[in-house]
């Protein structure tokens, strides 16, 4: 977008304001949208990198335009948690193997893929082995967490969890036939690590527990 509105301007000739007027109607349009500014603030960063890579690949003797531009402000959205009433109005409705998936995320804060690939393997005698990619194609890393109440006693072969290859649709479902505020596996892992922190547990703690690469 930023290429097609300076068109052929020479780069030497592209200007600090010229990069601000053009933030400011892609933000303009965006908000007319109702969407907010972490596009403006990705297309600030695009350009940014775009001038760095130019000037030092032909070395030219240039000031960026975009270095003293400030990021535009964003609306910070609080994660929602369920409540403890609405998490037991789902486990009255679900089944045995479903409440079970429930349980284990909850006392785990584990993503919904670290737990339907938990196989039987993973669980040692005093924790569990979870895996999780930190990008698409990198590869699985492991992080070792407590053995959760639910499945102390759980004994098989292969997956824990079998039943599932994908994320599971039975909670949304569940959350539309209780007429409850739709809440996705992730609130429980948010929900996981507001208890944590409730009982005042070390950041680098609740960081290592998650599988966060950094605080």
């Amino acid at each position: 977008l930023f290429l097609e509105a300076t068109g052929n301007t020479d780069i030497r000739d592209i200007s600090r304001k010229d990069v601000e007027d053009f933030l400011l109607d892609y933000s303009k349009r965006l908000n007319g949208n109702s969407i907010d500014n972490y596009q403006v603030n990705a297309a600030l960063r695009t350009i940014k990198s775009m001038f760095n890579y130019v000037i030092e690949s032909y070395d030219l003797p240039l000031k960026n335009p975009c270095k003293s531009i400030k990021l535009y402000s964003v609306k910070k959205k609080l994660k929602y948690i369920p409540s403890d009433e609405e998490i037991e109005r789902v486990l009255d409705l679900v089944n045995k193997r479903q409440k079970l998936l429930i349980n284990f995320i909850m006392e785990t804060g584990c993503r919904i893929n670290e737990a339907i690939n938990l196989t039987f393997d993973d669980i040692k005698e005093d924790y569990l082995i979870l895996y999780t990619r930190k990008s698409r194609n990198s590869n699985k890393v492991p992080r070792k967490v407590p053995i959760p109440t639910c499945i102390r006693n759980l004994k098989g072969r292969g997956r824990v969890f079998p039943e599932w290859t994908e994320q599971p649709k039975f909670l949304a479902k569940a959350l539309r036939e209780k007429k409850l505020k739709m809440w996705g596996w992730h609130s429980l892992r948010h929900r996981y690590a507001s208890l944590l922190s409730k009982q005042n547990k070390p950041l680098f703690e609740i960081m290592n527990l998650l599988g966060h690469s950094s605080i």
